[in-house]
């Protein structure tokens, strides 16, 4: 990992804000103030790690899909399902 650092940078807080107030009723977007951190798994090249693990091959992963989870952990994990079913091993 890069790092978990969770502090917020106050600019892009309040350029969320802002964006927000623009978008919405602008006392609606100030009642919504806590905010809270997330960190999401990227892999160096940000695709996902899918497959079993080459010298644990009855372990498997199914991660590293980022803020593209919703959309990409469906298609992967048909995927690492026909690898399990099969014991097929990551090369």
């Amino acid at each position: 990992m890069a790092g978990h650092d969770i502090s917020f940078d106050k600019r892009r807080i309040r350029n969320l804000l802002n964006v927000l107030a623009k978008t919405m009723d602008t006392q609606e977007a100030l009642k919504n103030v806590n905010m809270k951190p997330v960190l999401f798994g990227l892999s160096p090249d940000d695709l996902p790690l899918v497959g079993a693990l080459k010298h644990y091959p009855n372990v498997y992963l199914n991660v590293g899909h980022g803020t593209r989870a919703s959309t990409l952990s469906f298609a992967c994990s048909e995927i690492l399902s026909k690898q399990v079913n099969s014991g097929e091993a990551c090369q």
